[in-house]
């Protein structure tokens, strides 16, 4: 009777350690996707790159714990555009926030928000204006395609020591489309900008693989190399195909994580 008692006992503790457990890891996505919501809704009503940084100060600390990593996310891409033989790359610095939960120390999930992630190309041959004044100007010009996105890279990520690997989609809304046409005058450089937002897709569809190396005790900082393929054809009244190619350097640097673990230590009673 005692040999069943204990036994009984056991597996109580066991089971509320189960529900205690899975209770508190409920408890932190609530948290995180009430956090995201707000971040997403400021993003689309602030200035970008001041707004992302203010968000992240302010939720830093909030959104930091053994499970979770955020903060600023920071990238140096070259891009271009496949099937194209006369192009060179498009450089773009872009910023945004990451979210990062850790399933455990081998297994992660990411998610970025970037807020204007561009892509196109560089030094595209001139096309025909429908002017031929204009024509004439920029015939022996190129030009610059420049697509900007809202972008959400997710990637699952695999943790060996300080190094990582990550593979995933990219799903980017497209919010801005410019040519800009330059070629040089004798009077100085002569430029014009051409709206070719209507002339391409709305949705980016494509595909992220890429490693890098975590910093730090909690390895909640990195740095890594991305390479994001398309799926989407980017242009829609152009015959052949032409998809998004980029290679990117990016950090993602977490905001509030000493904040937030000083919080945890002054609860523990510490």
């Amino acid at each position: 009777m005692n040999r069943l008692t204990g036994e009984n006992k056991r597996r109580s503790i066991e089971f509320l350690s189960i529900r205690g457990l899975y209770g508190r890891k409920l408890k932190i996505w609530r948290k995180a996707i009430k956090y995201l919501v707000i971040i997403c809704a400021l993003q689309f009503t602030s200035t970008v790159a001041r707004g992302q940084i203010v968000m992240g100060l302010l939720f830093g600390d909030k959104l930091n714990s053994d499970e979770l990593s955020f903060g600023i996310h920071v990238d140096y891409g070259l891009s271009r555009l496949s099937n194209i033989s006369d192009q060179k790359s498009l450089s773009s610095v872009n910023l945004g926030l990451f979210f990062t939960y850790h399933f455990n120390q081998k297994w992660h999930a990411n998610l970025e928000m970037l807020a204007k992630l561009r892509k196109g190309a560089n030094k595209l041959q001139p096309y025909d204006l429908g002017n031929d004044s204009l024509n004439t100007q920029f015939i022996d010009g190129d030009v610059q395609r420049r697509i900007g996105y809202l972008a959400l890279p997710m990637t699952m990520q695999y943790q060996t020591g300080n190094f990582f690997f990550e593979l995933g989609p990219l799903i980017g809304l497209r919010i801005k489309a410019e040519d800009v046409f330059s070629a040089d005058q004798p009077q100085g450089e002569l430029k014009l900008t051409r709206n070719i937002k209507d002339e391409t897709n709305v949705w980016d569809l494509g595909w992220i693989a890429g490693g890098g190396f975590s910093i730090g005790k909690s390895k909640s900082l990195s740095l890594g190399l991305r390479y994001t393929g398309g799926f989407t054809d980017v242009m829609q009244n152009i015959d052949g195909r032409q998809e998004n190619q980029q290679w990117s350097i990016y950090t993602n640097i977490p905001i509030g994580r000493a904040k937030a673990a000083a919080k945890k230590a002054k609860a523990n009673g510490q």
